[in-house]
């Protein structure tokens, strides 16, 4: 009996629990660990595996970060480059929200294969998985004081929290994931304020503001904590900082150098004339431009001239520069051709400067205007990197790797959890931080 019971154990696949927090930048993790700030983080990583940075591929903003790391996928199979996306066979002024995945993700492969899957606060609704939403629909007022802000994100967190510890225990589960949002905006709002060298560093604002946000990402070793004390023996226990955050100081406005250019135009009404408009930066705000061709609605561009055309757009990009820390330098300092690691929706994928965040207004003269620091979302600097730690069976005691892709997240937690390899990823599995090659497989 006893021999049966331990075989069937053994054939049971672990539980797996994975915590999302969007933010949670590897330099400043060091530095909370450093300063003892987080605990109940500091036990995973000293009891886990972990890969000090997780660096993103080159997408643009929540959406396209979380969709790179619950796929696997890079954007041009999740057909996520940003927060909406063009739509086919529209006219370039056309997109819809990136509400859908193209890729299968890790929760739904789970409930594919059988597996009961908990989705809490995932951008989209896993097929087959139970979708909770926890998190509070209400903005935060980004107009609040320091203090007032930082207070009511800890608040929030604190509700957030006790909801989910209840839901993981009133329901039953294989799999459960929370993507947890919220302790971003504080990154955001602050974290460029204390490290040294980004565009909106202030030591004497550091100082006051840092306390805030120690104490917010606190607020998230709480949720690290309860977790892991509701975690069922045996499973397995990821948490994912999914991407650095800083401040953006600047908006640039590339349909401006565009128009000025002579490469888009606008109507009487100051609304883009796609008759005269050859590209553009899109409407949808996904970090590439697009060529307005012949097969598009209002399109006037024959394909045929197509690299022409965003050769001109290149041109006029890369000609506006802006003072940096290493002197002056083009405010785009990545201008990319589509592909595996960008993306197939647009013809160009731009990365700026740091403290530089972009839009697609094309009126007026002005191709910047001055924003507030708290109004970041480190989508100028899309390579930031997050962090991965993840204890449970199958791991190599204290594996450590120093860099990885989040690419390569969902790929392993599918291993270690014995599901099949998720059929859309591009990453791969993590076997440095595996017992072995088939650690996580039922025996």
């Amino acid at each position: 009996m006893i021999a049966w019971a331990l075989a069937a154990a053994l054939a049971t696949p672990p539980k797996l629990v994975v915590l999302e927090w969007e933010g949670g930048g590897s330099q400043l993790v060091r530095r909370l660990l450093a300063e003892g700030a987080m605990p109940h983080l500091a036990a995973l990583v000293a009891r886990g595996a972990v890969a000090e940075e997780a660096r993103p591929p080159f997408v643009r903003g929540r959406l396209a970060a979380g969709a790179a790391l619950w796929t696997g996928a890079a954007p041009d199979v999740s057909g996520v480059t940003g927060g909406y996306v063009p739509l086919a066979g529209r006219s370039i002024l056309e997109g819809h929200p990136a509400d859908v995945l193209a890729a299968a993700s890790l929760p739904e492969a789970a409930a594919t294969a059988g597996r009961q899957v908990v989705a809490v606060d995932l951008p989209w609704r896993p097929a087959g998985a139970a979708a909770l939403t926890i998190e509070e629909a209400v903005p935060l007022d980004e107009r609040l004081p320091d203090d007032q802000y930082g207070a009511e994100i800890m608040t929030r967190l604190a509700r957030h929290r006790h909801a989910v510890v209840a839901a993981m225990k009133a329901r039953s589960w294989d799999v459960f994931t929370v993507s947890l949002a919220l302790p971003a905006r504080a990154e955001a709002r602050w974290w460029g304020i204390v490290v040294p060298g980004t565009p909106a560093a202030d030591g004497a604002a550091a100082v006051r503001v840092w306390p805030r946000l120690r104490q917010v990402c606190q607020g998230v070793d709480l949720t690290i904590g309860a977790l892991a004390d509701a975690l069922p023996p045996g499973a397995v226990f990821a948490v994912v900082g999914e991407r650095g955050l800083t401040p953006t100081r600047w908006t640039f406005h590339p349909n401006v150098a565009l128009r000025r250019a002579g490469l888009l135009a606008l109507d009487r009404t100051g609304q883009v004339d796609l008759a005269h408009t050859e590209v553009m930066y899109g409407p949808t705000n996904g970090g590439f431009l697009l060529i307005n061709t012949l097969d598009r609605p209002g399109g006037i561009v024959d394909p045929v001239r197509g690299p022409a055309v965003v050769n001109a757009a290149r041109r006029a990009l890369l000609e506006v520069s802006v003072k940096t820390l290493e002197g002056v330098r083009p405010v785009v300092r990545a201008a990319l051709p589509p592909g595996p690691g960008t993306g197939t929706a647009g013809v160009l994928y731009l990365g700026l400067q740091p403290g530089y965040d972009m839009d697609a207004q094309p009126t007026g003269e002005a191709l910047f205007s001055p924003r507030p620091p708290a109004t970041s979302a480190g989508d100028g600097s899309p390579e930031e990197p997050g962090f991965l730690a993840v204890i449970g069976p199958g791991l190599a005691p204290r594996g450590r790797m120093a860099a990885i892709s989040t690419l390569d997240v969902a790929p392993t937690l599918a291993r270690l959890i014995g599901l099949p390899p998720l059929k859309d990823a591009r990453g791969r599995v993590l076997t440095e931080l595996l017992r072995s090659a088939g650690a996580g497989q039922p025996n």
